[in-house]
């Protein structure tokens, strides 16, 4: 299958509606392609009592090689590896491509996306509730308030 800025990828194992998995293809050993347009999946989605957040995180890869598909596939490669382990979903918005003495750039720059069942995006250690307080009863990232404080 085609690789196209707008194609969807998901992880491999992640639990979603099954309607989600048609037509998927396996792109590589950890994501798989999906074959329908973000706007479709994001209606099954939601039609399944699912949600699907577009998050705001970018990741940007490129890749130099001696073939233009090779470049393409490195940098996608890249760029999915980079998707935080959080997170199991990622939509490619920008394919670059040029040459040069016989050498092909490609650059990709795909955002982050999640898909879950339930509506309150599922924290992880970069989104936290206050942490516990330290020996001295300070909150760490709360210039010196105490627990006493914000109670």
């Amino acid at each position: 299958m085609q690789v196209i800025e707008g194609q969807l990828f998901l992880r491999q194992g992640t639990k979603v509606p099954s309607e989600t998995m048609r037509d998927a293809v396996s792109w590589n050993a950890k994501w798989l392609q999906l074959a329908r347009s973000p706007e479709a999946i994001e209606q099954q989605v939601n039609r399944s009592g699912w949600h699907l957040f577009r998050l705001t995180n970018q990741v940007g890869k490129w890749s130099v090689r001696g073939s233009r598909d090779v470049a393409f596939r490195q940098a996608l490669r890249s760029a999915l590896a980079a998707v935080p382990a959080s997170r199991n979903m990622a939509e490619l918005i920008e394919i670059r491509q040029t040459s040069c003495f016989g050498f092909f750039l490609c650059q990709i720059r795909i955002a982050v996306r999640h898909t879950q069942q339930g509506m309150i995006l599922s924290l992880t250690p970069n989104v936290a509730m206050i942490s516990p307080a330290s020996g001295e009863g300070k909150l760490p990232g709360f210039a010196g308030l105490t627990k006493q404080a914000i109670v």
